[in-house]
């Protein structure tokens, strides 16, 4: 997979991804919604504790809600993150260069592990908050999830 992400704490963020296929995840404090083009569709989910453990919603967090969601432990170079709740993630590993985050591992309640290398990363550059309104071309289909 192949895409951009940007972020602004806590809980916004947009992940583009483009490569194998197009998708469009945005999440503006309140909700996520995850726009697939190929199904012309938006899926609209409202942000709740353990229930929304993805990549880019852990990297969005404020460093109290880290601690407040997730029992934390260092192995070797990786920061491991347990969630408190829920079971959709079993753990998340994070590794840094310096204050660069290089590289994120997720086990998920599958058993399955999903690998993300990070480059290029800005810090701290300056972002516009239209960027976590999510935008849909005309005639999508909005589906909301309820839980």
């Amino acid at each position: 997979v192949s895409g951009q992400m940007k972020m602004m704490r806590p809980n916004q963020f947009r992940w583009e991804i483009q490569i194998p296929f197009s998708q469009l995840t945005v999440a503006d404090g309140q909700f996520i919604y995850v726009y697939d083009p190929q199904l012309n569709q938006i899926t609209k989910q409202k942000i709740k504790k353990g229930k929304n453990v993805t990549p880019a919603m852990i990297l969005s967090e404020s460093a109290n809600g880290i601690l407040n969601d997730f029992y934390t432990s260092k192995h070797a170079d990786w920061y491991v993150l347990q969630p408190k709740i829920g079971d959709m993630i079993q753990h998340v590993a994070l590794k840094f260069s310096g204050r660069n985050l290089t590289d994120m591992q997720i086990l998920d309640g599958l058993g399955q592990t999903t690998v993300i290398h990070f480059s290029n990363l800005k810090l701290n550059s300056s972002i516009h908050k239209d960027l976590f309104v999510i935008h849909a071309p005309p005639n999508v289909d909005t589906v909301q999830i309820n839980e």
